[in-house]
């Protein structure tokens, strides 16, 4: 059972496998987010748009609150994963699994290109000679402007 942080939603996790929202003005149902086989623990993000859920499959997926929509499925632990919470910023999630782990996940997307490109620059620095690999990527490279 978990709060949003405004306190107008509360999310409660079910050995079903769902995830349900609720509206605590009035009890109404918002969501119920499906997709795990049984549930262990659920975490609301700082900013409340997205809540992380834990389960005993192994994964932690990532919802949209505001739709119910699932954003994206965590993979890498072994074995059951008991916990999950998201910094204090929101730009990283832990999760501790029986695998005997505790893994730290990069959530924040924002600056992913600046990100990608200085981990792009130091791989060529050590492996020149895959510079022709780059190339090619720079070829197919597609950029989109939204205006």
């Amino acid at each position: 059972l978990e709060f949003s942080p405004d306190g107008n939603t509360i999310a409660s996790a079910s050995h079903d496998g769902t995830v349900q929202l609720w509206n605590t003005k009035d009890g109404h149902l918002l969501h119920i987010l499906k997709g795990h086989q049984s549930l262990v623990s659920i975490e609301f993000s700082p900013d409340g748009n997205t809540i992380a859920s834990a389960s005993h499959d192994g994964t932690i997926k990532l919802w949209n609150t505001k739709d119910g929509h699932l954003l994206h499925t965590l993979e890498g632990h072994q074995d059951s994963v008991y916990e999950v919470k998201f910094s204090p910023d929101g730009n990283m999630i832990a999760s501790a699994s029986h695998d005997g782990t505790i893994k730290l996940w990069n959530w924040n997307f924002e600056n992913l290109p600046q990100k990608g490109c200085g981990k792009l620059r130091y791989y060529l620095a050590k492996n020149s000679s895959k510079l022709e690999e780059l190339e090619f990527c720079q070829k197919h490279l597609i950029v989109r402007s939204e205006p």
